[in-house]
């Protein structure tokens, strides 16, 4: 695929990675340089195999791309959950939200935002229950997933690279990996999908 005339397997390559087409390559070719191949590779490319290649060489590349996939779309779908969970909160459990998440007590974010402790506290465990956060520390990483920070204005809509801005809270999606996932507190899984 390397040695197409036009476009060459590089440029398709840039092509797909420019249009946010994300899908495992792999590179086969007569005629490879490393140049080429590191090129391929740090753009993505699963595997650069010269011709001629074993069978099991292209079976090995096929299994690791296929898995690399999997993980990927489980990613983009646990991230795409956890947006629908925070979209379902309410703006001040938002707020609340976000500000816990910076660190806050409870008695802080009850003056920033004018409500009493007793609603901070209950405000707080909604946010918890709605986005099925299994502990603080799961909340806090689930914001740090989301991009959810506190800015100079308040809002909070986390889609893919857009901040949107009104009252002094902002969220901004971001890469969601399976090491993402990790509650530090607990070193485990943060079970975001439950």
């Amino acid at each position: 695929m390397v040695g197409l005339q036009e476009p060459s397997g590089l440029d398709f390559q840039a092509k797909l990675a420019k249009a946010n087409i994300q899908i495992p390559i792999i590179f086969t070719t007569d005629e490879g340089d490393i140049r080429t191949s590191v090129r391929a590779m740090k753009a993505g490319a699963v595997d650069f195999l010269t011709k001629p290649f074993r069978d099991q060489d292209m079976l090995n590349a096929i299994q690791i791309a296929l898995e690399r996939d999997r993980v990927r779309q489980e990613s983009v779908m646990a991230l795409a959950d956890l947006r629908a969970k925070f979209e379902t909160l309410t703006q001040r459990e938002h707020e609340v939200m976000v500000l816990v998440t910076v660190g806050l007590l409870n008695k802080q974010i009850a003056a920033e935002i004018g409500i009493t402790v007793g609603n901070v506290k209950s405000l707080r465990a909604k946010a918890i229950r709605k986005m099925g956060a299994k502990s603080l520390a799961n909340l806090v990483r689930m914001a740090d997933v989301l991009k959810v920070c506190r800015t100079t204005s308040y809002s909070l809509t986390p889609v893919a690279s857009t901040v949107t801005r009104q009252r002094g809270l902002a969220a901004q999606s971001g890469n969601l990996g399976p090491a993402s996932l990790r509650d530090p507190a607990h070193g485990h899984d943060a079970n975001i999908g439950t």
